[in-house]
């Protein structure tokens, strides 16, 4: 009779954690672990058990004020992290800003190769040689910059390498966009994506 109620008991038990909803959806697009389904403060705080502080150092060109903005190290760089959310509060965009990464090309182009290895072929891949003589890789990637686009779970990934003109310097950054909540800015013209 024991072994009956215990065997009972830890039916019910299953049956009730199987119906306990989880914020930690799988079809949720992740980062560092942690699903971007979730409200901003319990994502924030999320990161903040990981390390990241509140704030950036980015230069003032680039900060946004509806942004939340937050430092630390991601895949083992510094970096900064911006989130735009939307008017309930969720995750719309989360931008990662690699910070004085050396040879950025060279990261790019060894990175691109990892997360295809991880992801797949990418949707969108404008990577591409370029002449490493003088101020070319410069010139180049202020005009036409690297851009590769994966499809995760849940999302987009976007790498880019751009070099800035106004900042004299190299922007890498990570965009990860989850597809349920991202709102891109649309063109008033024609509808199409001018950002996300």
């Amino acid at each position: 009779m024991k072994i009956f109620c215990s065997i009972l008991l830890f039916f019910m038990c299953l049956t009730v954690n199987a119906q306990v909803p989880t914020s930690a959806d799988a079809s949720s697009l992740h980062f560092l672990g942690i699903p971007m389904n979730l409200p901003l403060d319990a994502f924030v705080d999320s990161l903040h058990i990981r390390g990241f502080k509140d704030g950036a150092t980015l230069l003032p060109e680039l900060r946004n004020e509806n942004v939340t903005y937050l430092s630390g190290r991601y895949q083992k760089v510094n970096s900064n992290i911006a989130l735009h959310t939307t008017s309930t509060q969720q995750i719309d965009t989360l931008r990662v800003y690699l910070l004085n990464v050396n040879n950025p090309i060279l990261s790019y182009k060894i990175h691109n190769h990892f997360y295809r290895t991880q992801y797949g072929e990418p949707i969108f891949d404008n990577f591409y040689d370029v002449k490493l003589v003088d101020r070319e890789p410069k010139l180049q990637l202020a005009a036409d910059p690297f851009i590769t686009t994966f499809r995760l779970t849940g999302g987009i990934m976007q790498m880019e390498l751009r070099y800035d003109a106004r900042l004299h310097d190299y922007l890498y950054t990570l965009l990860f966009l989850p597809t349920a909540n991202a709102q891109p800015v649309l063109s008033p013209e024609d509808d199409s994506v001018i950002e996300w």
